[in-house]
Formats: C-alpha cells, structure tokens, sequence
C-alpha cells in the first residue's frame, strides 16, 4: 500500500514551468492542486503567451491501473472541442470551390426530410439550424456498429426545434451531418482529409482520429468517479461521434495547432477571421467567442466518455490556456477561466 501511494504521489507532479516561482505559477498551482486533492481533476494545464510557456503541469494518471503518469506525449480525448476542425474544412473546401455554406443541406445530402430544405451548411456551423441533438435520443448508444446515414436517418422524424437561423441550440447532429457531407465532397474519410490536406502540410503532430481498435501509443485511459476511487469509463466507438468530436490530441498538438490557425498555414487570415464572427449564443464557426479585457477570445470545451477539455485563446495577446482531463466532470472550464482570471 505504502508504494501505491508514493507512485501516486509521484504521478500527480510531473512537469515543471519554465518559471515555476512566479507568483502566477505558484497560484495556478495552489488551485489545480486542491482540486486535484479534492479529486475532482487529473490531467494537464498548459498557459503560454505566444512561444512562451508560462505554465505546464500534469497530476494524476494516464494509466491508474499500471500508475503511468502523464508526459508532453500523452493524448486525451479532446470531444466537442475538436468541433471547429470541421469547421476548418469546410471553409478550405469552400476556397477551393467544392461547396458553398449558403447551400442548403439537401444539396449534398438529398435523402434529408422536406423540413430541412431551409438549413445550410453555415446554419450546421453555427448550431442554429434546429436540429434535434443526436446524443440526446431515447435509446441513444455508442457501442458503435452504425454508420453516420443510419444515426442521421433516425433523426428524420424528429421536428426542428426552430426555423433555421432564427435560433441558437447545441446540436451534435449540426457537426455530424457536416461530417458526412465533408466525406462526400472530398470522397475521402474525415480523418483522411485531415491528415492529407490540413495536418500533414501544416507539419502538425500531436492530433489524430480515435480509432477504438487502432493502438495510439500513450493515449490516455478515460474514467469516471474521484481520483480517489477511480472506475473506467463506458465504452465509445468514435465513428458514432465522427467531425462532432473523435478527435485526440496533446496540450502540445492543441497549442500548436491554435497558432497554426492564425499564421495562414492552414486558412487564409480572412476565412480564419470569419470563424471568429459570433451568432446567436456567441457562437462562431465551432468556436464560442468572448471578450476578455478588452480583447477577443475564442474558446471551446469537450465532453466525451472519460474525458473533459477546455481551451481559450486570443489571437492578439497569444495567451492559450489548454486544461486537457481524463476523468470525466472534471472542471475544465470553470479551471480554464479562473487560470484566466490568474493572469498578472
């Protein structure tokens, strides 16, 4: 028992920040630490501004079962936050002239209902095209042996919650039939366009599909409860949360991933500005979108079996605050603004 708990000591400090007496470390500290003594958080915190990091540090296990602690290798689930790297094909395919958001839906995908004559792909985008949510169906699993035109035919029946554009409302379906009009466009898999034309001439590493059966070396296992009294968290086969929120990725991959974003590596500065328009409920292109002293932040959390995340970031301060867990109702977001609210 005495060397269980020494290696869980062991694991719940691991990284340094390149200034780790600075009275923001030591206060960023002091607060993730008390959460994670209090077992409700485990996982990484990074801060940077631009190239410099200001804060990095990982408590807890990617492993509880072999006591493996986190390094600047391990990938999380990343969830809904992945959401807005669908968002980013759409807006190169568009700039290569291979779809249009103005299009409604049934344009690409014709076996829609007559209600959804009015929906457009920036309508999917934006979440404000009144779809009902997928993940909230009666009966709604994620075993996995469905493809993305069975779970979206289910969703036929299901009235529109509003008329397109006239509302605002969180719907995984918005990002899974984005997803499957993507494939159907570049005739090739969500992740295969990613890793082709988005990741690879970036040079990203760090971000990929999670695959259940594929082996992705140092990806974190998720779980629920407390660090304390940790239990494994329910199954999920991400081909039923595809460009809704498959996607893994390190802090690292994350914040490079960001930067990438704004240096016109991947999008054009205008597409990248567009993103960047809020809607209703402030949202963007799978993006939220804040003001913080004065300045613009964009920003997203991520929710998925065994797993919750949460990133924010302004392209003019280069502040990024990436809180990546792999305990399920972990704070990320609520850790991420108070870190936020840290900042000298």
């Amino acid at each position: 028992m005495r060397n269980c708990i020494l290696a869980f000591l062991a694991a719940s400090l691991v990284g340094l920040t390149a200034d780790s007496q600075s009275p923001f470390a030591v206060a960023v500290e002091e607060y993730a630490q008390r959460l994670h003594g209090e077992g409700r958080f485990m996982g990484t915190v990074l801060v940077m501004r631009g190239k410099e990091t200001l804060f990095e540090k990982s408590w807890g296990f990617a492993n509880a079962e072999w006591r493996q602690g986190f390094t600047a290798q391990t990938v999380f689930r990343l969830g809904s936050m992945s959401k807005h790297f669908a968002a980013v094909a759409a807006l190169r395919l568009e700039s290569e002239g291979k779809l249009s958001l103005t299009h409604p839906v049934l344009h690409y995908y014709p076996e829609g209902p007559p209600s959804w004559s009015r929906i457009t792909l920036e309508h999917l985008l934006r979440h404000s095209s009144g779809l009902f949510n997928y993940t909230a169906a009666a009966g709604f699993h994620t075993r996995g042996g469905r493809r993305l035109e069975q779970i979206l035919a289910s969703m036929h029946p299901h009235p529109l919650e509003f008329r397109p554009g006239f509302g605002y409302s969180y719907s995984n379906t918005n990002y899974l039939l984005l997803g499957l009009i993507l494939e159907r466009i570049t005739k090739m898999s969500y992740e295969q366009y990613l890793r082709q034309h988005v990741w690879g001439p970036a040079r990203l590493t760090g971000l990929g599909y999670d695959w259940p059966e594929t082996v992705i070396a140092d990806r974190a296992s998720g779980y629920v409860g407390n660090v304390k009294q940790l239990a494994n968290a329910a199954f999920i086969d991400h081909r039923e949360a595809h460009a809704a929120g498959a996607l893994y990725g390190t802090a690292r991959g994350t914040a490079r991933w960001l930067e990438a974003l704004e240096d016109g590596s991947i999008l054009s500065q205008g597409n990248f500005a567009r993103m960047l328009v809020p809607g209703l409920g402030d949202y963007g292109y799978g993006l939220t979108i804040s003001t913080r002293r004065g300045q613009t932040y964009y920003e997203h959390g991520g929710a998925i079996n065994g797993f919750s995340s949460f990133f924010l970031r302004s392209a003019q301060s280069g502040i990024t605050i990436i809180v990546l867990s792999n305990l399920a109702g972990a704070p990320t977001g609520a850790m991420a603004n108070e870190i936020f609210r840290l900042l000298p």
